[in-house]
Order: structure tokens, then sequence, then C-alpha cells
């Protein structure tokens, strides 16, 4: 049979007991370093976290009421002639809004440019998807309370706005290649090129010139009511099939 085991004694000669406390206290020492590493990289990393939900907060918040007015002007409607009621196939110009003041005989219509109406939807979404506390009321007309009075209504309209976007999206179908780039990375190893060059019209002219050459909207009551004062509104109510129904327009 073998020898049975035994452990060594540590004899005070050959320091054994000096040893093993140097090593206690080296790995002692050890720990308290890492210890002290990973609460500056976590405290790093908490001032970094938070800095980086502050700018987000800034950055994703609504846009302000100052944005919106920015905006607003690019709606007014843009003059369109008889012939070119035509040619948007349209057979009865008698249903359309005419441009107060434009000739009875070659009457001048107002329409709005569908880029305008599919921003409208694009910032309506966004509206939407936040809470209606994050809006303020002194906004006016810009406060967008509509999509929450009426919830049902208000989904419709939100609905409608997709569609809108979907079907604009599908009708131009922008066929503009868009890469994927190698990346060094094991999980997951392409990414899309977004940084993609687009042949595109020049919108700030087009903004331009709706400003200069188009017309105030009025709201759906005031031409419900049969045009009552309502700022400096260029607009009359629909012309009836049998005989033109004008009024003097919307003048304060």
């Amino acid at each position: 049979m073998g020898r049975k085991y035994e452990p060594l004694a540590n004899g005070a000669e050959d320091g054994g007991d000096d040893c093993a406390a140097s090593l206690r206290l080296e790995a002692a020492k050890t720990l308290e370093r890492r210890a002290k590493r990973f609460m500056y990289t976590g405290a790093v990393a908490l001032i970094i976290s938070l800095f980086a939900l502050m700018g987000a907060a800034v950055v994703r918040r609504p846009s302000m009421l100052e944005c919106d007015k920015m905006v607003s002007p690019w709606y007014h409607a843009m003059p369109v002639s008889k012939e070119g009621i035509y040619a948007l196939n349209k057979t009865n110009p008698d249903l359309y809004l005419e441009v107060i003041g434009s000739d009875p005989e070659e009457p001048t219509y107002g329409a709005i440019a569908e880029v305008f109406h599919q921003l409208h939807c694009l910032n309506l979404i966004r509206q939407h998807s936040w809470p209606i506390e994050q809006f303020s009321k002194d906004w006016g007309e810009l406060y967008p309370d509509f999509l929450w009075d009426n919830p049902v209504l208000g989904r419709m309209h939100v609905d409608h706005c997709f569609e809108a976007l979907r079907l604009s999206l599908m009708c131009y179908a922008d066929i503009t290649p868009v890469l994927n780039e190698h990346v060094d990375n094991p999980d997951f190893d392409r990414k899309a090129d977004f940084n993609t060059h687009h042949k595109c019209r020049d919108f700030q002219r087009i903004a331009d010139y709706v400003e200069e050459m188009g017309y105030d909207i009025p709201p759906p009551a005031v031409l419900k009511d049969g045009g009552h004062t309502h700022g400096e509104r260029r607009f009359v109510t629909p012309v009836k099939p049998r005989g033109r129904k004008r009024n003097d327009g919307f003048k304060g």
C-alpha cells in the first residue's frame, strides 16, 4: 500500500507564515483595487448615461411652437386654373372653391400641394405618438387637442395619414440603391448605408412660391356659416350647380 497523505507542516524556520500573510495581504489589495476600478467605471458610465438620457429628452421632445409656426406658412393653397381642373381629371369645376376676386368667366381655384398635406400627416402622426401633456394650450390653433378630444376621430385621422403616406411612397417608389457595408461584428456583419444621393426638387423654391402666390384657407366652420369675417381669408364658398353663388370674401 502507498503511504498515507500527510500535509507538510509550515515551519517557522522557512518563513511559511510570513509568506502566507504576504499573499493574503496582496490578494486583499488586488481586490480593493478592482473594487475601486469597478466603482469608478460604474460612476462614469452612470454619468454618461444620464447625460445621454437628458440629451435624448431634449432632442426627441415635440417640436416647440416656434417650429410649428415655421411650418404653417407652407400650408397655403396655390392657384389652379379651370384648365388645371380638367388636367387633374376633374369634370365639374363648380364643385371647388374659387379665389375671391378672380375672373368669374375664368375663375382661379385654390388647391393644396400634396407635399404639404403629406408633411401635415407626418407631423400629425408624430404628435399622436406623444401624450397630450407634452403640448401647451397656449399654442392656440396649433394645439393638437382634436387628437384626444375625440379618440375615434383622432384615430381615423391618423389612419388616413398612414394611408396617404403609404400611397405616396408606393406611387413615387424611390428606387435609389441602398448599399450594405461590411461590419467587423460577429453578431451582425453588415449595415445599410443610407448616406445616398437623391435627385430632388428644390423644396425651398416650392415653399417660397406657395408663400408668395398662395391663398389662406379658412377653416370649415367659416365656410359653413356663409363666410363670416375671419382675418384676411381670400376664399369664396363653393359655386352652386344652378347659378354662381359668390360673396365678398372674408375681410377682417
